[in-house]
């Protein structure tokens, strides 16, 4: 994860108006890898947005993470808390297609 790069892409997109919710993304995206790391030691989403521009993880944050039931990953499946990990996830992902070849 390149978070210095995202940190400072975020200051940039939401400005000064924002601090609580920009600290909240990248802690957000931080945990995102930190639990995938526990199924999967390779995860990064760098090299999920590589893969696929990350639709896959995206597709498994979905719809309040159903999709992860059972496979023992630690994230908040079933509740509302998904939205906001979902968003953290899908604005990293801006981040990487908005400075990809920079």
């Amino acid at each position: 994860m390149n978070e210095a790069g995202y940190k400072e892409w975020l200051n940039n997109v939401l400005g000064d108006k924002s601090p609580r919710y920009r600290k909240d993304l990248l802690s957000r995206a931080k945990r995102i890898e930190k639990t995938f790391k526990k199924l999967d030691k390779n995860f990064s989403l760098d090299e999920e947005y590589k893969k696929d521009k990350g639709l896959d993880t995206i597709d498994k944050l979905a719809v309040y993470g159903k999709k992860l039931e059972g496979t023992g990953i630690e994230l908040p499946i079933g509740t509302n808390q998904m939205c906001s990990i979902l968003a953290a996830a899908k604005w990293y992902f801006k981040f990487l297609t908005e400075t990809e070849g920079k």
